[in-house]
């Protein structure tokens, strides 16, 4: 749904702004399953726009290891990685769109 954002910006001399409120669409119903997983992972969402999402695949470490960019479409979308490539551990995965201002942080444990 819609959600409203005011932004308050405090001085160090302790003065402070309050700027206009924005409107920003959210993508909700996140999900990132099987976790853990072991050759695919799925993640599951509902978006408010047609878009394009930025989905990337970090290590423990911060090192990126798989970045995809794809289009969504308005409504409920699912998309599945594969994630055969990676070694077992404790991942990252980032998702982010334009529109829907979606921006989430799932982690995942990788099984052989």
């Amino acid at each position: 749904g819609e959600a409203f954002y005011r932004l308050k910006q405090t001085d160090f001399n302790g003065s402070f702004k309050y700027f206009d409120p924005i409107a920003v669409e959210s993508c909700r119903d996140f999900a990132v399953f099987p976790n853990p997983a072991e050759n695919e992972l799925s993640i599951r969402f509902f978006s408010e726009a047609e878009d394009e999402i930025v989905i990337e695949v970090y290590d423990v470490i911060g090192k990126l290891c798989l970045s995809r960019v794809l289009g969504i479409t308005k409504g409920n979308n699912l998309i599945t990685l594969d994630i055969s490539f990676a070694a077992s551990g404790v991942y990252v995965l980032k998702a982010k769109t334009g529109k829907s201002v979606m921006n989430n942080h799932q982690k995942f444990i990788k099984t052989y």
